[in-house]
């Protein structure tokens, strides 16, 4: 048995065929740094990244070094207690069923290719812990969408009352609505005369959010509902697009959506009814949905935590799926936009560009860990669409919902 301890030597150097941006994002996320820490490490000076660590334990290292597109070397050379050295666990899901499930993730040939299951071993090395950078506008209109999404069903419960009765209820009680009808960043949904709905936003030392108010205001035409939500103190950046006020000739846009459920009804998620499903964008994919005039597109693949190692998490699940862009999308440039929390699920977060048989793309990619399967969203469009696209992407986005029981379409 080797008694000899090692340290673990980073001098900059990157795989053959992995992007150097790819491999600094995935030490961000190893490392838990921020991008000036990483950047430092690919000075080309000599870095320690663990100190003092048993032969039994420097495989383990290494191999989170290696997924993550890095070289590493031992201190003193490992080669001598190699055959002390127990192997790295397998791979945990067979490659064949993942390249087969993953070989042509969206239409016109672009690839997302996993070619095995990671364990992510996370690494505490000399780096400092510091907080991924927020994007504070992003996170707060993700918390108004979701907070929005979460009383959606208290303010459909109130425009089929107006489509029943022919008028609007003026209170909660009139309505049968709790008192205490809340999402995750409201803190009160409140009915008044006509049907008029104040949603009250809270958040803890967030001067944009804290106290601010969304007014929907009904009205009932030919037994259709439509909302003006341009009202209340809420700021415009936070709002979704259709409670800007000033944008449209004075008319509201009203964005008309539908749960739309995966294949295998582990999931569901609300997107506007102007997009439909494709199953031809690919083979495997639990949900694909598109609108085509628009340009706008969305796959949703599902992985049974089953077919993984006990120890596989979001960010292992994720190495794979950056680690093999570059195999299939040409020009790649991928910008991390940071972890997000969808209905209970922790992820990661990317906007990628690249070109796939000569046509540019511009992909929203979010991978989850839900409670029983890892799950991939990808939403893509071209460049001159991403920011009129964008907004719909992230609405569609903060709906994603896992149904441990079945999903339902209401």
């Amino acid at each position: 048995m080797d008694s000899q301890r090692y340290n673990i030597i980073f001098e900059g150097k990157i795989a053959d065929g992995v992007d150097m941006e790819i491999a600094k994002g995935n030490l961000q996320r190893l490392f838990k740094a921020d991008r000036a820490t990483v950047d430092k490490l690919f000075s080309g000076k000599r870095t320690i990244l663990k100190k003092d660590i048993p032969a039994n334990a420097v495989k383990k290292y290494q191999a989170a070094l290696t997924n993550a597109g890095v070289e590493c070397t031992t201190d003193p050379d490992l080669s001598s207690a190699a055959a002390a050295v127990e192997p790295g666990p397998s791979p945990a899901i067979a490659p064949a069923k993942l390249a087969r499930k993953y070989g042509n993730v969206v239409g016109g040939g672009a690839a997302m290719m996993i070619v095995a299951a990671v364990v992510f071993i996370a690494i505490i090395g000399t780096l400092t812990a510091i907080a991924i950078p927020q994007y504070n506008d992003y996170v707060q209109r993700s918390k108004v969408w979701q907070s929005i999404d979460a009383v959606q069903p208290a303010i459909d419960k109130i425009a089929e009352f107006g489509k029943r009765e022919k008028y609007f209820p003026n209170s909660n009680t009139e309505a049968r609505l709790v008192d205490d009808v809340s999402g995750e960043s409201v803190t009160s949904l409140v009915v008044s005369e006509n049907g008029v709905i104040t949603l009250t936003f809270g958040s803890e030392n967030n001067l944009l959010l804290d106290g601010k108010t969304l007014l929907y205001v009904p009205s009932l035409a030919n037994n259709t509902v439509q909302w003006d939500c341009s009202g209340g103190t809420l700021s415009r950046q936070l709002r979704p697009t259709q409670c800007h006020d000033g944008d449209y000739s004075g008319q509201q846009v009203v964005v008309n959506r539908q749960w739309v459920i995966a294949d295998d009804n582990v999931t569901r998620m609300r997107v506007p009814t102007s997009w439909k499903k494709h199953p031809e964008l690919n083979d495997t994919a639990g949900m694909e949905y598109a609108n085509l005039p628009r340009e706008q597109y969305l796959i949703v693949t599902s992985d049974s935590k089953a077919h993984f190692t006990s120890s596989a998490d979001v960010f292992g699940y994720n190495v794979y799926l950056e680690r093999n862009l570059r195999n299939s999308v040409e020009n790649l440039q991928v910008k991390y936009l940071g972890e997000v929390k969808i209905n209970g699920m922790i992820g990661l977060k990317y906007e990628i560009r690249g070109e796939v048989d000569n046509i540019k793309i511009v992909y929203l990619q979010v991978t989850l860990e839900g409670e029983n399967h890892f799950h991939q969203l990808l939403f893509w469009t071209v460049p001159t669409r991403w920011r009129a696209n964008l907004e719909s992407f992230e609405e569609a986005l903060v709906s994603f919902t896992e149904c441990p029981g079945g999903c339902s379409g209401s």
